[in-house]
């Protein structure tokens, strides 16, 4: 379980918009109408988010759309309070953690009051549309009663210890502090991006050297000339110190490499601050610290003058490697230079047509103005009135412009450059097989609990399969994410595949993805058990070629699969086709008839189905002047049975049939 406080740089939350956000409404409108949503579950068009359950604490109102009304004018009430009025709290799980409702307000009301909030107004509300089950918690900082704007200070720490306290408490998983995330905004902006941070490369590739060099050292200048070995140098930063790359002005600060590198460390040892004796060593203008989007910002290449350590400075590369993420990355690469200059080029040409219209509207204005003058029949007054309103309309078209300007402004800087994670996405969400494979390698391999999914015992193997033709949404972990049409949702992750809406479709989509991905291998089904004797029905329905490592699964798949196999084999439609092909000497419109074989995969034409005499159905199907006698399951004649005659059909090598409109599976 996490905990963790949302944090904004400026006083710009706002409680209405926060709040809709977290209830899931679309427009203030749409939270005024609610009468409860408790028990209301609310899809976001495109988005697929669901709310769970919604929560409103010490409020007069239950009802949403007035309690937040009620929190605003709290708020409004305080006019002391120049900062953010608004505590946002995020508590997530691990993936297939879902806990009850009560135990969920058990955690929200120990939180709250762990850091002193438990008087204070709150809207919470569980949203499950992540694989991570979460809750959101809105805060009125503003007590109600006293209007004091309460501040938790060093928060971090005791929601970190409320957290493994709750954990202990209610059984959860315990969070792995392994230390592979970076922590603060060098550990946001790599969850953002997906590339290794400024921060991450000074403690792996000097931090060590860092770290000695700061124990050893006798003086600041000795410190200093540790730091030059790789481009470094420390610097004053507020109250504390911070290490910069001279090349190019990225900075973190000195106690998040090290505590030993601390201000007050250094200090204490080494005496007040002494700048390095270079003066070539001057900071860049516009340096500033690494973190958030700071990092789109920065030249990737090695900086200059470290002749002792070439190729030592910090390079932009994929956090995650994998054999397919350099020549992924060199292709993101190119396809952000190539938006960079179109996006320059963009800006030239706006500011040419903005120079351009500002030299003909001066240029009109000043004709209209000299014709004014030059008019024989305006009287004084009158002319001076024409310069009054010719005046008036150059500044209403001043304005005019300067909205038109904005706007222009507005359209282009809303075409954004991709990170290395939203390409990989992007990518993964159009088939590319190989973007999913780097996605999936930084995933981490969590136990899933109390759900339905199938996996094998070497899934680290699998293949990465994508079923491009069912639109599937990529998610930051590689998981792709299949919406079926009787509502079943399907998440093929990296070493196994969860349905997370479980339906007929979803089963059986879900059944295909493992089948294809793990082939060879023998399925570990997890969930209900309904959930795995409908995964053996299909499995013998449908006529896949799996095989289950549950043995008693195994057993019941084979035992629905005999009357099935005798099917394909059955003496009927031996019979039926030499029946057939007998009576073509005398009913000519008869065509030759054969049994289908993987071999006639494609696109076919429907001619109808026959129920055979020992209870075995086959469908006729009609290419190139044969007739194409396929045994179908029960379910592929109860589909069969909606097509009219003469509708062309498609299947695969397997013997499936493909939907016409998308073509899904049947």
């Amino acid at each position: 379980m996490i905990a963790k406080r949302v944090k904004r740089t400026k006083a710009t939350s706002d409680f209405a918009r926060l709040g809709r956000y977290i209830l899931a409404a679309k427009t203030e409108a749409a939270a005024q109408l609610w009468t409860r949503t408790a028990d209301y579950i609310l899809d976001v068009e495109g988005g697929g988010e669901k709310l769970a359950w919604s929560r409103i604490t010490n409020c007069t109102s239950d009802e949403p759309g007035w309690a937040i009304r009620e929190i605003l004018v709290t708020q409004e009430r305080n006019k002391r309070a120049k900062g953010d009025k608004t505590y946002h709290l995020i508590v997530s799980f691990p993936e297939g953690e879902v806990p009850t409702r009560a135990l969920l307000e058990d955690i929200e009301d120990t939180l709250c009051a762990g850091i002193g909030y438990a008087e204070h107004q709150r809207i919470s509300a569980a949203h499950s549309n992540t694989q991570h089950f979460h809750i959101h918690i809105a805060i009125n900082r503003v007590h109600p009663r006293t209007l004091r704007c309460v501040e938790p200070f060093y928060d971090h720490p005791t929601l970190f210890r409320l957290c493994r306290a709750l954990e202990q408490k209610h059984g959860l998983q315990l969070h792995p502090m392994d230390g592979s995330t970076l922590p603060g905004r060098p550990g946001d902006m790599e969850a953002h991006s997906g590339v290794a941070s400024f921060l991450r490369w000074v403690k792996e590739t000097a931090g060590a050297e860092l770290v000695e060099g700061a124990a050893k050292a006798a003086s600041w200048g000795e410190l200093h000339a540790v730091l030059e070995r790789y481009g470094l140098a420390i610097r004053p930063k507020g109250a504390g110190l911070a290490i910069v790359q001279e090349a190019t002005g990225l900075g973190v600060k000195a106690s998040s490499v090290d505590r030993s590198l601390s201000a007050k460390s250094l200090t204490r040892r080494l005496g007040a601050y002494e700048p390095p004796p270079m003066a070539a060593q001057r900071r860049p203008n516009g340096a500033s610290l690494q973190g958030g989007a700071d990092a789109a910002r920065f030249i990737t290449s090695a900086p200059a003058g470290d002749s002792a350590h070439p190729g030592r400075g910090y390079q932009r590369v994929p956090l995650h490697r994998h054999g397919n993420s350099e020549a992924l990355y060199q292709e993101y690469q190119a396809q952000r230079e190539a938006l960079l200059k179109a996006r320059a080029a963009q800006r030239a040409a706006l500011r040419q047509a903005q120079a351009d219209h500002a030299k003909e509207l001066a240029a009109w204005y000043a004709a209209r103005r000299a014709e004014i003058k030059r008019s024989p029949v305006l009287t004084a007054a009158e002319r001076r009135h024409a310069y009054a309103m010719l005046a008036h309309q150059r500044r209403a078209d001043a304005a005019a412009w300067r909205q038109e300007r904005s706007r222009q402004r507005q359209g282009a800087a809303e075409q954004g450059l991709p990170t290395w994670q939203e390409f990989l996405t992007a990518e993964a969400s159009r088939g590319n097989e190989g973007a999913v494979a780097v996605l999936r390698s930084r995933s981490r391999r969590q136990r899933r609990m109390a759900e339905t999914l199938l996996t094998a015992a070497d899934a680290d193997v699998a293949r990465h399969i994508v079923y491009e033709r069912l639109r599937p949404k990529a998610g930051k972990d590689g998981a792709l994410v299949y919406r079926v049409e009787d509502g079943g949702v399907v998440s093929d992750e990296a070493a196994q595949v969860r349905v997370t809406e479980v339906t007929a479709g979803a089963a059986f989509l879900a059944l295909s993805l493992a089948d294809d991905r793990f082939r060879g291998q023998a399925l570990v089904v997890e969930g209900t058990d309904a959930f795995k004797t409908q995964v053996a029905q299909l499995a013998a329905v449908k006529g896949l070629e799996v095989r289950f490592a549950d043995p008693e699964l195994e057993r019941e798949r084979t035992r629905m699969a005999q009357p099935m196999t005798q099917a394909e084999g059955s003496t009927s439609v031996t019979d039926f086709i030499s029946r057939r092909n007998n009576r073509r000497e005398s009913v000519t419109s008869i065509d030759y008839t054969r049994l289908w074989t993987a071999k006639d995969a494609g696109p076919v034409v429907y001619q109808g189905r026959r129920r055979l005499q020992d209870g075995a159905e086959v469908v006729l199907l009609h290419r190139g002047g044969e007739t194409l006698v396929k045994p179908v399951t029960p379910a592929q004649a109860a589909k069969a049975s909606t097509w009219q005659l003469g509708q062309t059909v498609e299947l695969d090598s397997r013997g499936r049939f493909l939907s016409p409109s998308r073509g899904r599976k049947r």
